[in-house]
C-alpha cells in the first residue's frame, strides 16, 4: 500500500510540474506579448504627429506662397495634434496616456506659435491672408 501511494504520489508531483511548467511558458508569452503591444502602441503615440522641415528662422525669406503653404501645414499639423490629444483616452495604459497627451499638447502649441509667425510675416509683406 505505501508502494502504491509513492507511486501516487510520484505521479501527482509530476502531474504537478508538468502544470506549474504550462504555467510559467503561458506567462512568459503573455508578459512579451504585452511588451511587444506597448512598444508598438508608443510608437503608434509618438509617430502621428507630422512636423514641418522649414525653421522658423527661415521664416523672412518664404515668398507669400510658400507662407500660406506653410500655414497650412501647421494648421494640418494643428488638426492632428487637437484629434490625438481628444483619442489619447483610447489607449489603455495611463503612462501612454499622458506621453501621448502631452506630446499632442506640444505640437499643437507649437502650431499654434508658427501660425502667429508665419501670419506675422504675411502682414509685414503684405500678403493676403
Amino acid at each position: 500500500m505505501n508502494t502504491k501511494m509513492n507511486v501516487l504520489a510520484k505521479k501527482g508531483f509530476l502531474f504537478f510540474n508538468v502544470i506549474r511548467g504550462l504555467a510559467q511558458l503561458k506567462l512568459i508569452v503573455a508578459m512579451r506579448l504585452v511588451g511587444l503591444l506597448v512598444a508598438s502602441t508608443l510608437l503608434l503615440a509618438c509617430a502621428q504627429i507630422p512636423e514641418s522641415a522649414v525653421e522658423e528662422s527661415q521664416f523672412g525669406a518664404l515668398s507669400c506662397a510658400e507662407l500660406a503653404q506653410q500655414t497650412e501645414e501647421a494648421k494640418q499639423t494643428k488638426d492632428v495634434a487637437e484629434q490625438a490629444k481628444s483619442d489619447s483616452w483610447h489607449v489603455i495604459m495611463p503612462v501612454i496616456v499622458a506621453a501621448r497627451y502631452g506630446q499632442a499638447a506640444s505640437a499643437s502649441s507649437e502650431a499654434d506659435r508658427r501660425i502667429g509667425l508665419l501670419a506675422e510675416q504675411q502682414t509685414q509683406r503684405g500678403c493676403a491672408l
